[in-house]
């Protein structure tokens, strides 16, 4: 059972991968049809720019919401196999629960542009922003008091962690959030799928 378990999370971490793979590519493509610089800047824009880059708005949000569902099988995951704290549980759901509601919200805010708004897109980008410090600090509070969690691992968790904070604090580091994801969700992959 618990190897089951094991397995469904490290298919989950590396689906996140390829999600994260797959959201900044769809980022840098909406940027590129849209003209804008950041994320917020995509929130703020008007319902014509919106609709210019409409099929990768939606995908945008679609990704959102799978990599929500994703990130609470890896979490339940790493909570069986290293016992983390509920602590580190909530911040791993809680995460979850923040980029899901940003996908939703934002599929709601681009189905009808005439109820699209500057706040509804400050929504999605605020909820978007506040998930990537509560997926470092689960990150890094999964693997800080686990021995059997490699060196690599915990290096991977830390470096989410403070890129998350950066990023929350300077959007335009959400680059470096996104290799730090990369890194992370294979890490913990390759760890979920030996066992360790």
């Amino acid at each position: 059972m618990t190897y089951s378990r094991d397995r469904a999370g490290a298919l989950a971490s590396f689906v996140c991968a390829a999600l994260t793979i797959a959201a900044i590519a769809v980022g840098i493509g909406i940027m590129q049809a849209m003209g804008v610089a950041s994320g917020m800047e995509v929130a703020r824009a008007s319902p014509e720019a919106l609709r210019s880059a409409w099929p990768l708005l939606v995908s945008a949000e679609l990704l959102k919401i799978a990599t929500g569902l994703a990130v609470i099988i890896a979490v339940s995951a790493t909570r069986r196999r290293w016992r983390i704290s509920a602590l580190a549980a909530g911040l791993g759901y809680l995460a979850a629960a923040l980029v899901t509601g940003a996908g939703l919200v934002g599929l709601v805010a681009i189905s009808n542009f005439s109820l699209s708004s500057p706040r509804m897109g400050a929504v999605v980008g605020l909820l978007g922003l506040l998930s990537l410090p509560a997926t470092g600090a689960w990150a890094w509070l999964s693997t800080w008091h686990v021995t059997r969690a490699s060196k690599g691992l915990r290096m991977a968790g830390i470096l989410l962690a403070i890129s998350g904070i950066a990023t929350l604090i300077f959007p335009p580091m959400g680059l470096l959030f996104g290799i730090a994801s990369l890194m992370w969700w294979m890490l913990l992959g390759l760890a979920l799928r030996r066992g360790s």
